[in-house]
């Protein structure tokens, strides 16, 4: 004879994993409804070390698939400006170079990439230091990102003086670009 105590974990375990079960069930039945009967997979190349070869897709991996797919939809790469608002610059792409910065066939376009930047403000700017974070990983899954400079880097340090060969963006000026290639 089983104890009441004993008798009432049971009860609610039996209870627990039923509704359990018709939960499960029932999202799987509502899914499949919603499904299109045919499903693309997504197809990519992910590059990897030959030790992680067999790997199953890491959650990384996964994302840049769905975000590789996404982008495919789109047939064209974006540049989404994140600097923050009160920065008083504003951020884009050459003109010139928009088209093969774009264009996702373009297997060279991070040498045709020029950027540039505006001072919106109302003092000039000595010193830039961007940074372009790609969503596109590496061999290691680490997303890659590259530093675009305009001016001496020494100017970091606001105590170090201005010299006369630093060429300012005034206010309301365009730099001339600024690009991957070091140009």
């Amino acid at each position: 004879m089983l104890s009441p105590s004993l008798r009432l974990v049971l009860a609610l375990a039996l209870t627990v994993s039923s509704v359990t079960f018709l939960a499960v069930t029932l999202n799987a039945a509502n899914t499949r409804e919603i499904a299109p009967a045919t499903v693309t997979p997504l197809k990519a190349k992910i590059l990897r070390r030959k030790d992680k070869m067999n790997d199953k897709l890491s959650a990384e991996e996964l994302a840049e698939l769905r975000r590789q797919a996404a982008q495919d939809r789109n047939e064209e790469r974006e540049l989404e400006d994140t600097t923050p608002k009160h920065v008083p610059i504003k951020v884009q792409i050459k003109k010139e170079k928009e088209q093969a910065f774009k264009d996702l066939k373009n297997e060279h376009w991070v040498r045709d990439l020029e950027i540039e930047v505006k001072n919106t403000g109302t003092k000039p700017i000595y010193f830039l230091h961007l940074q372009l974070h790609l969503d596109t990983l590496d061999s290691e899954g680490k997303h890659l990102a590259f530093v675009l400079l305009y001016g001496r880097t020494e100017l970091v340090d606001v105590a170090v003086p201005l010299k006369p060969s630093d060429v300012p963006i005034n206010a309301g000026e365009t730099t001339p670009s600024l690009s991957l290639n070091g140009s």
